[in-house]
Order: C-alpha cells, then structure tokens, then sequence
C-alpha cells in the first residue's frame, strides 16, 4: 500500500498521507484545510441535515447560502457536497480506520466525528497528563537561555490549551516560578508579593533580570581576563636573567613572592607607597578603559534585549 493517497485537483495534485494510528493530529489538520478548500467545511461542521430547531434562514446563513437559494436547491447543494467531502474523507483513511466508518449511512459529519471520537478520546488524557508533568518537572539551568525557556513553558500551556486543559495567570506564573533556582529567590518573592499578577509582567521581570545577569557576568569575566593578561604581560616582558637582590637568584626580583627571602610585611609597605602615586596618575586612563570594555560588553548582549519581545509576542 502506498503511504500516502493521491488527491487530482484541477490545478494539480495534493498528497496526504493515509490516516494510520498515530498520525491524526496532522492528517486531520492537512484534511480539513483541504476540505475547506473545497468549500466543505459547512457540512463536516453542521452536517447535510437541517434540525428542526433551526429555521431555513438560520440554516441558509450556517452554510453560506444566498437567500435567493430555494429551500430545494439548498437540500440539494448540501447533499452534494457532503457525497464529496465523504468520498474524499474516505480516500485519505486507511484499512484498520475505514472499519470503522465503512457504513453508507454514514455522512462526512459523522465519519468526521467518530474517527476523531477514536483518536482523540484514546489520546487526549495521555497528552494532557505529559504535559502537566513537563510543567510540574520543569527547571530553569542558569546557563540557559531565558527567552527560550519561557517560549517552552508557553508552548506546553498552549498545547493543553488545545486539549481543553485552560490555564489561568495564576497557574502559569506557580509553573514558571517553582521551576527558578534558588539564586532567583528574592525576585520570586518579590513577584509573589506584588500587584501585578500577570504572565506578561512575569516574563518581563525575568527576561530583564536575565539581561542584567548577563551583563554583569560579561563585564566580570572581561575584567578578570584583563588583569589576568596584564600580569601575563609584566611576566612576559621580564628579563630572565634578571638579578634578586634579596637572593641573588635569577628571573624575579625581592619583591616577588616567589622570591625565598620575600617579607610580605615589607613588602607591602613598599608597595602600597608606590603604588599610591601610581593609582593617582592612571585613574583616568583606567576609568576610560572600563568604560570602553563595557560598552564593548553592552554591544556584546544584543541578542538579550530582543528576549523580551520575543517571549511576549509568541504569549499574545
């Protein structure tokens, strides 16, 4: 058997693949824009049968019919399209499915129904109980990307959404803030405590308090690296058969700690003199290269300022 049923169209061809067991959230959604394509979709949704608590004006307007329409025209445009949503219906399900629905008294609307009656029912509370769970087990790395973690929690809300499962402000933000490590504390308390109860003001706070981690923990790196390589510098630069007066080895000088004879006490005074008319000579040129390093870091962090509308555009 082919794995997918070949659909003609006037302009082409449409391939979709058959109706198995695991595969009727996509078949149905391919299936039913086809449909609607089609102009079906009425009958899949209202059937081909007017009730009789429904007026022929009422049923006119659920079909997208003219009111210049005579009430036998509209039976018989209806009884149609439904022989042609069934036949398509048909061609697109498989062997174990089409069992089901093989009974000619059967219209598009309740082969519709019923195949989605057998999946969805079997599957349906098995998706929502994974996803609670995702939810419930869920834990934010602090290495992770905040953006992208909130975009997931979102994204399982939204599928119970799907599955009937409808989520409160309140419920989400508990989600969100048990899965934050213990360094996040004091901004989970401050959110429990606060006015503004909303998901949006959630991802706010968080997505700023990332951003400033960020930077912060950019700025610190670059200035532990900085002074890392000046030290590698004065090590670099210095003569090896440099002469200690206090040992008289060679490659280092009195002052150094590695030096055998060194005096920390000493040494400290000696340094601390001189270093105080030096600190007074280079405070402007090291404030200006601060400042350099940190508008370098700044320009570093683009990608985190565009977390923020990213997260909240995919929640509206």
């Amino acid at each position: 058997m082919s794995p997918s049923e070949t659909i003609a169209q006037e302009s082409g061809e449409i391939k979709i693949a058959k109706l198995g067991k695991d595969n009727y959230e996509l078949w149905s959604i391919r299936v039913e824009a086809y449909l609607e394509s089609k102009g079906y979709a009425s009958v899949l949704e209202h059937g081909h049968v007017r009730p009789s608590d429904v007026s022929l004006a009422e049923w006119r307007t659920m079909h997208g019919l003219d009111a210049s329409v005579t009430d036998t025209q509209v039976v018989v445009n209806l009884q149609k399209k439904d022989r042609s949503a069934r036949a398509l219906i048909i061609q697109c399900i498989d062997d174990a499915n089409l069992k089901m629905v093989k009974s000619k008294t059967l219209s598009a609307k309740d082969i519709w129904d019923k195949l989605r009656q057998h999946h969805e029912g079997n599957a349906k509370p098995f998706k929502i109980r994974t996803l609670l769970m995702e939810l419930s087990n869920a834990k934010y790395d602090e290495d992770e990307n905040m953006g992208e973690f909130l975009k997931s929690m979102i994204d399982k809300a939204d599928q119970l959404d799907d599955l009937g499962q409808k989520f409160g402000d309140e419920a989400m933000i508990a989600y969100i803030l048990q899965a934050l490590p213990p360094s996040y504390e004091m901004l989970k308390q401050a959110i429990r405590l606060g006015e503004n109860r909303s998901v949006d003001h959630v991802i706010n706070r968080l997505t700023d308090e990332y951003t400033e981690r960020k930077l912060s923990g950019k700025f610190d790196k670059l200035l532990k690296n900085a002074g890392a390589l000046a030290v590698q510098s004065t090590q670099a630069s210095r003569d090896p058969n440099c002469v200690c007066r206090g040992c008289k080895g060679k490659g280092h000088f009195a002052m150094d700690p590695e030096c055998p004879k060194y005096d920390a006490k000493k040494n400290h005074g000696r340094a601390r003199n001189r270093n105080k008319k030096k600190k007074q000579d280079s405070k402007e040129s090291a404030d200006s290269n601060e400042l350099a390093e940190f508008v370098l870091t700044v320009k570093s962090l683009d990608e985190s300022h565009s977390l923020q509308d990213n997260v909240a555009n995919r929640v509206c």
